[in-house]
Parts: structure tokens; C-alpha cells; sequence
């Protein structure tokens, strides 16, 4: 049966839902839902539908511009093929966004040989969408030509064609997609392409291995302008990236099915803008070459690894969101030139860092170690908090500089800063620089220190009761503080501070404060030896190996000064002093009572009588 709406003749449900089922339509009327939906269904099983062109159920594009709506839905899962040919925004503008359905097994939606525009659009078919015409939109804008996701329906764009979609956001889910087009466009707003169900797929030159469901070359990438390119979801398998070059639209990779990885392979890729790739438990494989001219962003459930360089111009995050997954990125071309954040959880995942280049580390948390090794006779700067869960060495052939907020922090692994890691030992070999406000805490694990040239402290925390608690080492500078408000350098109460340095420990303006059971302290060859124990101290060794002085404060008690000594063999030599600074805390025999109970005491019996004091009388 046809519905009829004779001309002149109007049907109007004001602003409440319509729906009309046929086998034909002749609209010379007006049809109006207002600002709710209208819906057409054809009630044929497999009959065809045709807009602007002709079909077992057609309307006219005089027909459609009769239709005002707030959305126009066309087919559902019973009708056959859809065709669109021709259709203006004169003809389309009345009915705000137009869906088309031809999800029945073996239907497809065609648009024809004439241009057609809409606002926004949803297209929905079971076994492809063709283009063989330029399609403008003026909304959002989707396409699934494989609505039952069985990997069998494309989506193609023929010669010369483009797809337009604005400045609004366009999905398009696919079993596989031929670009012969000339573009495809969502100006500023992002574009999206989904895979089918467990499809793999392959961008650049790559092959998957002969697994690939559909390919995206770099040619074919290069037709697409959006403000964000934006290839899978939760649904498809594995993305292989080769030889990916000149993209430079904003690209997210998402392959974060279970078992989904991305791999990148067959060919470096360059060229890229940001890049950022989630993952599922397959990890992420850098295996060749990646360079960014922006920022690269890593989610993986699985380990990530590196075989190729990295070069990024941008800022580099690394996360595994799945417990004891490693980060393992070690070849030593990799060059980052923005901030550097690595992440793990669980107990056990490992995080690995090594470039020959200069390098900047943020903010990071690893559940297991943490390694950063900077190489190249190069530098490394730490800008955020470090904490981990098992042990954390950082090494660099070059300086190591702290900022503020460059604390490191773990439970009961060791930290270890090595700056000069390449032994230059020259005097320029590297310093290594905490400031007023860094904290490395050890928890119940060591912490050892060394550089060629000075090591300036922040503080150093730890509750090991080890022998080498705290270990400084310089081979050609001094330990000095990085503070002058007299705040705690070194807390760690139940272990041994051991220094080795040469330009001396301390100065005699600010002496190195610390909190330790004892002390091992050398120094070969000029400065003085400066140190404030804010509580009882054991000397078990202080060598002035230089013309400098041995001078020690302390609070508390003071056990081993004669193993304080001055081993200089020239003239003059220094002297050593040993003075206490809680003198009014000490016992005076014979009264039981300490110098501030006595003095308090004394002050209290002494009493004062008014009196007055006049001016002499000069007159």
C-alpha cells in the first residue's frame, strides 16, 4: 500500500513523534512531527528505498523537502538497499538530522552519481556504504557499513569524491575501506574510524603479518583533515603501524580489546604530529623508528619495549594499567625533548629508561624499580616527584638537577644518584644538585650519592640501621647544603652517614645538619669538614686529609672524638672542635640538675624592688 498526502494538504502531530508504514509514499502535503522525530518504514521484507531517485519505496527530493522534523529515521532491519542521489540542503534543511537503516543481511546504501547535502547524518548498513558522489553535512556524522559486524561490509569512496562533514565530529565504522576519494574532512572537530568486531588493522606500509582485516596506507591517512584522527575502540584486534610518515593531524591508536596490541614495524614512521596509543594486554611494540613532532602518550596492558628509536619533540608518558606490567625502553638513540613520565602498578612492574641524549623526568610512579640512564656525556633533569615501589637508580654522564618537586620516594628499596656515570673524573664530570625542598626518602632502604663535582643537598631520609645508611661520594667536589634556614640535610637516625670528598663537607656559615647514629667522613684535600648533629653522635671516623678544620656541633652526646683527626702532613694544619649547643641540658655535678634548670632557678629568687630614676637638677 502507498500512504498519499494529496497536495495542499498538511499532516501535523505538533511537537509529538511520528511514524508511517508503507510500501510507497506520495507526499504533494506537508508532513510535520515539529521538533520530535518522524520515521518511515517500508513494509515490504528486502524492498528497496530510494531518495531523490527511484526504489520499491521512493521519495522525491520535492517529497523530503515536505517533511519537517526534529530528527527523519529511514529503514530499519526489514527494507533492502538504500540509494541517495541528489538531494540539496533546500530539500534537507527542514528536518534537522536524517538516519538511514538498511541493516537487513546483504543490504547496502549507496549514495549516487548527484551530490547531496544534509545536516547531520547517521548511516547504518549491514553490508556497505558506497560514495559515489561528494557528501556534505552540517552536523555530526556517522557511517557503519558493517552493522553486524561480521567483517564483510566496506566502506568506499569512489575517484574524484569527497566526504565533508563542517567543522563536526564523523565516525565511520567499517569491515574494511577503499579510499579512491579525494578527501574526507571533519575541518576542525575529530574523525573516527572503527574496526568490526576483532578486525586488525594496518596503517602505513604494514601487513599485519597477512592478518590485516583492512589497511590504511599513508596516502590514504593524507585524505583525512580533522582536528584529531582517532583509529579503533574496545572492539578490533591488533593495529600494525609501518612505515606511517607526513601525518600530522593529532592521531590516537586504541586497541584495547583484551588481548589487542599496536606494534609498530616494517618501516620507520615519521612525521607524525601527537601521537597517542592505548592498548590492551598484547602491550605496545615500538620495533622501528618513531619520530613526533608533538607529544606521545602510552596506555598498555601489556609491557611496553622498544627495539627502534624514539625521537619526540614533545612531552612522553609511558603507562601499564594492568598490575606487573614492564616498561622496558632501552636503546640508547632515543631522544626526548619534553618531560619524560613513566608509570606501573602491581608489585613488580618495572619501569626502564635509557637515551645518550638529554633528558627531563616528571612525575613518575613504579610499583617496581625504577632505572633511568642518561648517556652521551649528557645531563638529566628531574622535575617531578619519583616514587617506587621497589628500588630507583637514576645515572647520568653529566649532571643530575633536582627541582623542588623532584623528590624521590620509596618504601624499602635503595635510591641511587649517580651523576658523572661515565667516571670522567675530571672536575667537570658532573654535578649533582637537590635545592631547598627536595626529599629523597628512602623508607628502610640506602641511599648513596655520588658525583664528580659538588653534591648539594635538599634531604635525605632513611630508617636503615646500616653501616652505609647514607653514602656521599664526590671524586673531585664537596658535599654543601642547599638551604640556609638551618633545616634538617640528613635524617637518618639509626644509620651511618659515610662521605668521601675532597673540596670539603660543609662550610663553617652552614654545616651540614644531620640526624645520624655516626658518622664516616673523609676529605682529601681542601675545605673543612662542617657538621650539626641535631641529636647524640658517634665519630666513627673524620679524616681532614687537607689544611682545612674539623668542626662538629651537636645536641645530645658525643661519643668517639679521638677518632676525629688531622691527617694533613703539610703547614698549617687545621684544628678540630667539638662543641656542644644544648649546653643548658647538661648535668652539673653534684647537683643533679642540668645548667637551665639551675639558671631558671636563680632567675626566679631574684627580686626587685620599685624605684624611680629622676634627671639631675641642672638649674
Amino acid at each position: 500500500g502507498t500512504f498519499t498526502l494529496a497536495s495542499g494538504e498538511a499532516l501535523s502531530t505538533g511537537n509529538n513523534a511520528l511514524s508511517i508504514t508503507a510500501g510507497d509514499l506520495a507526499l504533494s502535503g506537508t508532513l510535520s512531527s515539529g521538533t520530535t522525530s518522524t520515521t518511515i518504514l517500508n513494509s515490504k521484507s528486502a524492498n528497496t528505498i530510494g531518495l531523490g531517485t527511484t526504489g520499491d519505496m521512493s521519495l522525491s527530493t520535492t517529497e523530503l523537502a515536505n517533511i519537517t522534523a526534529g530528527s527523519l529515521t529511514i529503514g530499519d532491519g526489514n527494507n533492502g538497499n538504500i540509494t541517495v542521489s541528489g538531494v540539496s540542503s533546500t530539500d534537507s534543511d527542514q528536518f534537522g538530522s536524517l538516519t538511514l537503516n538498511a541493516t537487513a543481511s546483504g543490504s547496502s546504501i549507496t549514495f549516487g552519481t548527484s551530490d547531496s547535502t544534509f545536516q547531520g547524518l547517521t548511516v547504518n548498513a549491514e553490508n556497505g556504504i558506497t560514495l559515489s558522489s561528494s557528501l556534505t553535512t552540517n552536523g555530526t556524522t556517522s557511517f557503519n557499513s558493517d552493522s553486524d559486524s561480521d567483517g564483510t561490509g566496506s566502506f568506499t569512496l569512489d575517484s574524484g569524491k569527497t566526504l565533508s562533514a563542517g567543522n563536526n565530529s564523523l565516525s565511520i565504522k567499517l569491515g574494511g575501506m577503499t579510499l579512491n576519494g579525494t578527501s574526507i574532512s571533519s575541518g576542525t572537530a575529530s574523525t573516527t574510524i572503527l574496526a568490526s568486531s576483532g578486525v586488525t588493522i594496518g596503517l602505513g606500509s604494514s601487513t599485519c603479518g597477512g592478518t590485516c582485516g583492512f589497511s590504511l596506507s599513508s596516502t590514504d591517512l593524507g585524505k583525512f583533515t580533522a582536528g584529531s584522527l582517532i583509529i579503533g575502540d574496545s572492539t578490533n584486534g591488533d593495529i600494525s603501524v609501518g612505515a606511517l610518515t607526513t601525518i600530522t593531524t593529532p592521531l590516537t591508536l586504541n586497541a584495547t580489546k583484551a588481548s589487542s596490541g599496536v606494534s609498530f614495524d616494517t618501516g620507520a614512521s615519521s612525521g607524525l604530529g601527537s601521537l597517542t596509543i592505548n592498548a590492551g594486554t598484547g602491550g605496545v611494540d615500538f620495533g622501528v623508528d618513531v619520530t613526533t613532532a608533538g607529544n606521545l602518550s602510552v596506555t598498555s596492558g601489556g609491557a611496553i619495549t622498544d627495539t627502534g628509536t624514539l625521537t619526540i619533540a614533545g612531552t612522553s608518558s609511558f603507562t601499564t594499567d594492568v598490575a606487573d606490567q614492564a616498561i622496558t625502553l632501552d636503546n640508547t638513540s632515543n631522544s626526548f625533548t619534553g618531560a619524560v613520565s613513566l608509570n606501573t602498578s602491581g608489585t613488580s612492574g618495572n619501569a626502564t629508561l635509557t637515551s645518550n641524549n638529554t633528558m627531563t623526568l616528571s612525575t613518575s610512579t613504579v610499583a617496581g624499580d625504577l632505572a633511568v640512564t642518561v648517556g652521551g656525556d649528557n645531563s638529566l633533569n628531574v622535575t617531578g616527584a619519583e616514587s617506587a615501589g621497589g628500588s630507583i637508580s637514576l645515572l647520568a654522564d653529566d649532571d643530575i638537577i633536582f627541582t623542588a618537586s623532584g623528590d624521590l620516594t620509596t618504601t624499602t628499596g635503595s635510591i641511587t644518584v649517580t651523576a658523572d656515570n661515565d667516571s670522567d673524573n675530571n672536575g667537570a664530570g658532573g654535578t649533582l644538585a637537590m635545592v631547598d625542598g627536595t626529599v629523597f626518602d628512602a623508607g628502610s632502604g640506602t641511599l648513596a650519592l655520588s658525583a664528580d663535582e659538588d653534591i648539594t643537598l635538599g634531604l635525605l631520609e632513611t630508617t636503615s640501621s646500616s653501616d652505609t645508611a647514607v653514602t656521599l661520594t664526590s671524586t673531585s667536589g664537596g658535599v654543601f647544603d642547599g638551604d640556609t634556614n638551618a633545616s634538617l640535610d640528613i635524617d637518618a637516625t639509626t644509620g651511618r652517614l659515610v662521605a668521601d670528598v675532597v673540596t670539603g663537607f660543609g662550610t663553617e656559615a652552614n654545616p651540614i645538619e644531620t640526624k645520624v647514629k655516626s658518622v664516616d667522613i673523609d676529605n682529601t684535600t681542601s675545605g673543612n669538614i662542617n657538621i650539626f648533629d641535631t641529636d647524640s653522635l658517634e665519630v666513627f671516623k673524620i679524616d681532614q686529609a687537607g689544611p682545612g678544620d674539623i668542626q662538629v656541633s651537636y645536641q645530645g652526646s658525643v661519643s668517639g672524638t679521638e677518632n676525629a683527626v688531622i691527617s694533613f702532613t703539610g703547614d698549617p694544619k687545621g684544628t678540630i672542635t667539638f662543641f656542644r649547643r644544648d649546653i643548658k641540658e647538661q648535668i652539673i655535678e653534684g647537683t643533679g640538675k642540668t645548667l637551665g634548670q639551675l639558671a631558671f632557678g636563680t632567675t626566679q629568687q631574684l627580686n626587685f624592688d620599685t624605684f624611680e630614676i629622676k634627671a639631675p637638677d641642672f638649674q
